[in-house]
């Protein structure tokens, strides 16, 4: 940007100053400055600012300096042997400050309406590009954290001691968990190929179905339902397990279902054993 204008639109030097949001020196780009600039770097690196910009934080309007004037007494960039004049805009959006354009021309250069104008708008194209940076560095930190997020729901899932599944709302099945695997006797490989149906008995799916509806519709007693199933595992033996489902919506709005089980077989069996026992008492 600053050597753009340098070579292009006729300037002498230019630096631009770019701040974090609580206002400290971010980074900086220049043109024609190396020799000058160091000093004043070290400045704002240890937050004194130079008289003009001050003035030019404190105003939204472009700040025209005379090297001779008092503004400029004890700028470092003050020694430069040169007649051009300096001017300083303000790269704001709002309330957001994001720095400065500093630009050292020759007097007529810098006197003339259409160039102070044509300044502006310049100002205004490199605020703009800023926003779209930090919009982009924004976006990134968001996918990241969504990244992390969701690896940590992802070791939850794959490790709870709970069965946990996702599936479409035609039994299809999305996600399973190594519970579901150990619970069915079906690798994960082959359950994301499977539909519910082939390890549930017929009872079941008709009960998953007439849940599933009563969830959708959304009615009062269908939240977090609670009911049993009967799983018929690869081996033909069968399982007796407790599910509570969940409905989850998804970005391009489809509906997909979430269940949580719990192996209560033994739990059943002994339930039996007592009716059994008390009924012979």
């Amino acid at each position: 940007m600053c050597e753009s204008l340098v070579n292009c639109l006729r300037y002498g030097s230019a630096w631009i100053a770019v701040l974090d949001d609580s206002g400290a020196l971010l980074a900086t780009v220049q043109r024609g400055l190396t020799e000058y600039l160091s000093p004043i770097l070290e400045q704002l690196k240890s937050g004194k600012l130079a008289n003009c910009v001050q003035v030019v934080l404190e105003q939204s309007d472009i700040v025209v300096v005379e090297k001779s004037s008092t503004i400029c007494r004890d700028c470092p960039l003050s020694v430069r042997q040169s007649d051009e004049k300096a001017i300083v805009l303000r790269l704001q959006c709002g309330d957001r400050v994001y720095g400065w354009l500093h630009i050292y021309a020759s007097p007529w250069l810098i006197g003339h309406r259409e160039e102070q104008y044509l300044l502006k708008v310049l100002a205004e194209g490199i605020v703009l590009g800023l926003q779209n940076l930090e919009l982009e560095e924004t976006y990134k930190h968001a996918e990241k954290i969504l990244k992390e997020s969701e690896s940590r729901y992802r070791d939850l899932f794959d490790n709870a001691n709970d069965p946990i599944l996702v599936r479409d709302l035609e039994g299809n099945i999305a996600m399973a968990n190594r519970a579901v695997a150990e619970l069915t006797g079906y690798t994960l490989d082959e359950l994301t190929n499977m539909n519910i149906t082939q390890f549930l008995s017929r009872s079941s799916f008709q009960t998953v179905m007439e849940k599933q509806k009563r969830l959708l519709a959304k009615e009062k007693d269908a939240v977090k339902p609670r009911y049993e199933l009967q799983v018929i595992r690869k081996d033909r033996t069968e399982r007796t397990i407790e599910v509570i489902p969940s409905l989850i919506t998804r970005e391009d709005k489809s509906p997909i279902i979430q269940s949580i089980a719990r192996d209560v077989t033994q739990q059943r069996q002994i339930d039996e054993h007592i009716r059994a026992y008390t009924y012979q008492v």
